[in-house]
């Protein structure tokens, strides 16, 4: 069984799920952290165990119905929903739809939000 440093080795190291020029169509879910990065076009839902971290690149395009890890960066295109604890949408993002976050949410200048978003209420955070 992998100790915790294996586990912050590992996550230090991204793993591209959807390399540009790819389609992929599916439902993804991990039992373990991961630090996933897509940078083509993904369709369906992603869940990922707690502590991971799920990058949208610049070049990527994804619909899904459900977007879910610790740690969400939003760099390209998004349309669905977003369930992590922390959310961060970059200054060439463009997402619709619905963010939900538990402890953060930054968005930089130049973003192109179409969402709604939630954080945490009252005595949550």
């Amino acid at each position: 069984m992998a100790d915790l440093s294996d586990v912050r080795a590992a996550l230090s190291e991204p793993v591209v799920l959807v390399p540009a020029g790819t389609t992929l169509v599916g439902r993804t879910t991990s039992s373990t952290p991961q630090h996933l990065v897509i940078e083509g076009s993904y369709v369906g839902s992603i869940e990922l165990a707690p502590n991971s971290r799920l990058v949208i690149a610049e070049s990527a395009d994804v619909q899904a119905e459900q977007l879910k890890a610790s740690t969400i960066l939003l760099l390209g295109r998004f349309e669905g929903h977003i369930d992590a604890e922390a959310v961060e949408v970059g200054p060439r993002a463009k997402a619709r739809g619905s963010i939900r976050y538990a402890t953060s949410f930054a968005c930089q200048p130049g973003a192109r939000l179409s969402a709604g978003v939630e954080g945490p209420e009252d005595g949550d955070a």
